[in-house]
Formats: C-alpha cells, sequence, structure tokens
C-alpha cells in the first residue's frame, strides 16, 4: 500500500526549568516531556565544546556509561529529578527492540535491558539517553498511555517503533494522537554504509527515497532516520494504530551540527548523554 507522505512539522520551544535549559515539543494537555542539552545551565566557564565538557559541571552529562565521573553524572541526575514529580525510570539500553511496562516497575528491581517504556500511571516518568539517536515520545488518544522510545538505526530496523506502540495498545487500544521527535542526528550529517541502505531497503523498498548517495565516499549513503521514522507511523495509520490527524513533529535541531548545545556520539565516542523524559500529568 502506498502511504500518504508528509514531512513531520518542526517544533523546538527552548525554555529554561529553574535554570536548566532544555528543549521540547508543542504543549499537549496531559502530557508533560523535554530533552535535556549539554548545559548545567549554572554559572560556570563552558568551553563551547559539548563533549569536552561532558566530564566536568559545565555541562549536563547524565550518562553513567560514559567514562564521566559517577559522582557528577549523579549529581546531574539528581538536579534533574528537581524538575519532576518522581525519579525517572531509567532502561539500560542495547539497540534492540524490546519494550519495557514501566507500570510493573519495583524501586528495589534492577535495571531492564530495553530501548523503550510504556506507562498508564500518571506522574511515572520514562527515560531515554541519546547522544545521535533519536528520542522519540508517543502519545495515545486522550493522554490514557505513553511511550517513549530511543531508536537509533538499528532499533530502527528491528521495528522498535511498532512494538512500543503495539504495547501501548495491548493496554489501552487507542490510537497515537501525538509524537515528538527530539534532537537526533540529521540526515546531512548521518553516513552509514551501503549494508545499512540494503537493510533497510530489504525490509521496505520505500525506505531507498530516505537515502542520498555520498558525493564524497563510495559505498556510503547520508541516511534520514526522522524520515524513516515519519514513514512507519504514516504505515500505521490504515491499521487505526496511529490517528489521522496524529501530530507527528520533530525538533529540527541535530545533534552533530550543534556542537556546543547536545552530545553526539558520531562526534566524538567520548562524550556525554542527553536525556528525553516525559510523564502523564495528573487530571
Amino acid at each position: 500500500m502506498e502511504v500518504p507522505f508528509s514531512y513531520p512539522k518542526p517544533h523546538a520551544a527552548y525554555r529554561e526549568l529553574h535554570g536548566l535549559p532544555v528543549i521540547s515539543g508543542p504543549a499537549i494537555d496531559g502530557l508533560a516531556y523535554f530533552s535535556s542539552t549539554a548545559s548545567s545551565g549554572r554559572d560556570v566557564s563552558a568551553s563551547g565544546s559539548a563533549d569536552r565538557d561532558a566530564f566536568s559541571a559545565a555541562g549536563f552529562n547524565l550518562g553513567l556509561s560514559t567514562g564521566a565521573e559517577p559522582d557528577l553524572v549523579l549529581a546531574n541526575r539528581k538536579r534533574l529529578q528537581e524538575e519532576l514529580p518522581a525519579a525517572p525510570i531509567w532502561i539500560a539500553q542495547v539497540h534492540g527492540a524490546a519494550v519495557f511496562d514501566a507500570d510493573q516497575w519495583q524501586p528495589a528491581d534492577e535495571i531492564t535491558r530495553a530501548d523503550a517504556s510504556i506507562t498508564t500511571q500518571p506522574e511515572r516518568v520514562l527515560v531515554v539517553q541519546t547522544a545521535d539517536c533519536m528520542p522519540l515520545v508517543l502519545l495515545g488518544a486522550e493522554a490514557q498511555v505513553l511511550g517513549v522510545v530511543h531508536a537509533g538505526w538499528r532499533s530502527l530496523l528491528l521495528g522498535v517503533i511498532e512494538n512500543t506502540i503495539e504495547a501501548m495498545r495491548q493496554k489501552v487500544a487507542t490510537p497515537i494522537a501525538h509524537v515528538w521527535i527530539g534532537p537526533s542526528i540529521g540526515a546531512a550529517a548521518f553516513e552509514v554504509g551501503a549494508e545499512v541502505r540494503a537493510g533497510f531497503v530489504e525490509s521496505n523498498p520505500a525506505y531507498a527515497a530516505f537515502f542520498t548517495l555520498s558525493k564524497t565516499q563510495a559505498d556510503k549513503y547520508y541516511g534520514d532516520l526522522v524520515a524513516i521514522a515519519n514513514h512507519k507511523l504514516h504505515s500505521l495509520k490504515p491499521r487505526g494504530w496511529v490517528a489521522a490527524d496524529c501530530g507527528i513533529y520533530f525538533s529540527g535541531l541535530c545533534t552533530y551540527s550543534l556542537a556546543s548545545c547536545f552530545y553526539s556520539y558520531r562526534r566524538n565516542a567520548q562524550t556525554g548523554r542527553q536525556v528525553t523524559v516525559a510523564y502523564l500529568t495528573k487530571p
């Protein structure tokens, strides 16, 4: 079936939470969400390099597996929690397609290996870490169910978006009504090998339109992850999994290109992690 294609609408609102710089999408009733940046907002001297500042108080690195001092990261996580109604429920991301039901989470539980979380409980805070991969916030109709996704190319190819929406529907059988894709690597910067393109095209020939051959590197392509995610979402409309009038937005901010604002693993493997958090608000 041919799927009508329209690119997501750009929306990135900068604001500060008691001095903490964040980026968010459109305001939606029943939902609170934002992406952190590489800035802590503290009165310290930043170098202008998010990658370098990830290992000092000038940055806001929230990744414990980045090589930064754990005390520094934990202090940043504590600062983040001050802006939330409860502690975020962290997951161990493995570039797969598993979905964690955060409604089953208990404080004493070990961290679950997954690349997406879902919940129906108000003020249960979901979180994913990124440093080029796409963070997606998926909201069901009438704000009854929420999903937050970590989608790099591997997870995208494995079906993490479809798995998350299916898991959300098992809890509340309503279509997705709102999607926001946070800061991630842009199509002009995401260079991949021919094997990555081939994997996507084998799964769906329509994805060939979202890869552009490099003019300087043989067998290299630039891939548009946002476009692929968007196509997947549109493809689920005929099944009723995504509402026909679903608002699909993306930040339009490239983590690779904006070196002073975001962490980028593709730009520098020695870097930090920003997060995207979301939770359902109480009526």
